[in-house]
Parts: C-alpha cells; structure tokens; sequence
C-alpha cells in the first residue's frame, strides 16, 4: 500500500471560526512494482489530481485503475459541469463526480485484476474531496478490494461519504495500516487553534516518506498538497518546499526554478511531532480511527472457485452508488 489522506472542514456559523470551510488532500507519489525477485520503485509517479474545478483526488493501493478511472471520468464530469452552468443550474455535485469515478474503476479494475492476478495485492482507495451542490465541502472515499486464499475469493466495494457539520472537520485516510493511526491522529492535533492546520499534517506526511525500509517500503517518493477553501475559482496544487526539497502533486522540481513560476509554500518540517504521536501510538494512548462516515455502502461477494455458487452481503444505502447528478437526497440524509 501507499499512503493518501483528505480532510474537510467547516467553519462555525457567526463569530470569529477557527476552522476554514474547505478541502485538502494528500499524499505520496512511490509505485511499486512488483517482480519474483525483488520489487522495485517508481518515486515519479501522479496520485493527485483534479477531478473537476473545485475537485481533486488521491489514491492508495494500485494507483494504475486510479488514473485510469479518473481519466475516463473526467470528460463527463467536465461536460455535465458545463451543461449545468449553461442551464444556470447549482455546481455539480462532488458526490456526482465520484460516481463518475467510481462507475470507471468498475470498468478498469476487473481487467487489472485479471491482467495481474499474480499480484500480492489487488486493492485501491479512492478519495475525492470537493464541495457539494448546496456549497457545504466534503469527502467520498471508494474502495476496491480483490483477494484470493486457495480456493476461496472475496470482492470487496465500499462507498463513504463525509461531511462536517458546521465548526467541525472530518478526515480519512487510506493506506499501509502502521501509519494509518499516526497520520489520523496527526490530523486531530492539528486543528486550530493549538495545531497548525494541514502544515502540521503535511510534515507528519513528509517524515513516514523520508523513512526508508518496512513498514514503510511502499511509501516513498514526494509529497503531493492540494486544496480548496471557500470562495476560491480553482482546486490549488501548489508547489511546496519541505527539508531541503520542492513538490507540486509529489512530483520532484529543482531547488531554483527561476522567473515565471510561483514562489513555494514553505512547510516547516517538525521531526517532533512524528516522534511524539509514535510514542503515544505505542503507549496506546490514541485512538487508531477516522470518524465514521456519514453515509456508506458496501458489497462484498465472496466464492469458491470450485463452485458457482456466489454469497453477497450488501449494506448501507445502495442509492449511493447510482450515478446520478442530483445531490438532495444526500444532502437531506446527511441533516437527518
């Protein structure tokens, strides 16, 4: 696995908000590969991106039917975009533009599937972080899991979605499970006042891609920042500088890139805080979960290979996964 994460946060109705209302998401940028000698690594490699103008997306797992489901995804996305702006209609909804993306990885995924059934793992986490058609900002994650022991098999597909109410912030994040617990937990002390937002999460980000060797072996490469606050035209990737070192969407830049371009956003690197949330972690003095969901669906069908007899298990609300670009009904679920 790799390591992705996206939060969304909300600012307090009346007085002087201590959180912005917005979006932000990032990750790591290493590929592995896999061989029956030894796995090598591709540390250029894109795991953020826009989906629409306000919209973005990271990944973890098998990045491959990542970006190939969001290129098959975009054209639609910007379409209907424009259509609705055209019939003066509301912005299309962030859930509609992740049931674009969700509706392609099905197409891709069973083809990589089958195309590398020979891979330890067939799994990818899809978080897409924008606003929905009211304004109010918000997360859907898509995850899709293939795994087979001996004769027995298991397909996995799960829909969530968060949005904060107002003052509050909700975060996921998806990848290698040692520093799942140490990423959230990152982003639960980095709330403002006494945190310093996503910089304090950025720099945890950056020390677990530095480390080399397990349980990090998978993560690597640079570091992708992207976001949104309200009010803003566009979804911002900007180019970043941390430790000596200077990303945009994880992608390596040199240190002096002269006239024309922007001025990095300085992220002030802090070992500390890895260290001390490391050490609570260890002490089990934190809790090792993201908030639950708001709304979710999932499905898993599990058989034998030896049979044709197929059980399913569906959950939550199947509306979820219909692509639609209509958002009330969620938006109603969601202030239920």
């Amino acid at each position: 696995m790799t390591l992705a994460l996206g939060f969304a946060s909300r600012a307090a109705i009346g007085g002087d908000p201590a959180t912005k209302t917005g979006t932000y998401v990032m990750a790591d940028s290493r590929l592995t590969i896999e061989g029956p000698a030894r796995d090598r690594y591709l540390d250029n490699y894109l795991k953020a991106v826009s989906l629409g103008t306000r919209s973005a997306a990271v990944a973890a797992g098998s990045v491959t039917p990542f970006v190939l489901a969001i290129e098959g995804a975009r054209p639609f996305i910007a379409w209907n975009a424009a259509d609705r702006a055209n019939r003066g209609m509301s912005p299309l909804s962030l859930w509609a533009e992740a049931s674009f993306v969700r509706f392609h990885l099905e197409l891709m995924f069973d083809e990589f599937r089958t195309t590398f059934a020979d891979a330890r793992v067939n799994e990818v986490t899809i978080i897409c972080a924008g606003f929905f058609s009211d304004g109010t900002p918000g997360l859907v994650r898509l995850d899709r899991r293939e795994s087979q022991n001996g004769n027995s098999c298991e397909s996995h597909r799960a829909i969530d979605v968060w949005r904060p109410r107002p003052g509050q912030r909700v975060y996921t994040v998806a990848g290698t499970p040692a520093y799942v617990p140490i990423l959230e937990e990152a982003i639960r002390r980095s709330e403002p006042p006494t945190g310093n937002a996503f910089y304090d999460v950025a720099s945890t980000l950056w020390d677990i891609i530095k480390h080399q060797g397990d349980p990090t072996r998978t993560v690597g490469g640079g570091l992708a920042l992207g976001y949104i606050n309200h009010g803003q035209p566009l979804f911002q990737w900007p180019i970043i500088e941390v430790d000596g070192h200077v990303f945009s969407r994880a992608l390596q830049y040199p240190m002096n890139l002269g006239t024309g371009w922007p001025r990095p956003m300085k992220i002030h690197y802090n070992a500390i805080i890895v260290a001390e949330i490391e050490r609570a972690h260890e002490d089990a003095k934190i809790a090792s979960s993201s908030p639950p969901p708001d709304l979710r669906f999932e499905v898993t069908r599990s058989w034998d290979i030896r049979s044709t007899t197929v059980g399913e298990l569906a959950v939550g609300d199947p509306r979820l996964i219909v692509i639609g670009q209509e958002d009330q009904w969620l938006l109603d679920a969601l202030d239920a």
